[in-house]
């Protein structure tokens, strides 16, 4: 990897947790809020299943240790971005489940 893009993945990772992730969960938990889901099955199966995504994707990042000119260093950088992306989805149907547990949302609804 020629040095002068060295700094270029830790930008798209933290670009990604910082800005990406969030506005990932806050769109996901604004449609539900909007939507009224009845069906919160959905969103629980998602919220589980992104959230076991982002877990296995974070941990095989951390475990995979790749050197900085080979190709396995991509691979990371894919996998830690794709697991931020997919932690952002459970926290937005977390938010959800949440939102429609305790009915806050049908109080503050504005038609």
């Amino acid at each position: 990897m020629n040095p002068r893009y060295l700094w270029l993945p830790e930008t798209i990772e933290l670009l990604t947790f910082f800005v990406i992730q969030p506005v990932i969960a806050i769109t996901i938990a604004y449609i539900a809020w909007r939507g009224r889901p009845e069906n919160l099955s959905r969103y629980r199966l998602r919220c589980l299943v992104s959230g076991v995504t982002a877990l296995l994707l974070v941990i095989f990042a951390k475990f995979l240790r790749a050197d900085i000119e080979s190709f396995t260093y991509v691979l990371q950088v894919v996998c830690l971005v794709l697991g931020f992306m997919s932690f952002g989805v459970c926290v937005g149907c977390g938010v959800s489940v949440f939102l429609s547990m305790w009915h806050w949302h049908k109080n503050t609804h504005v038609s």
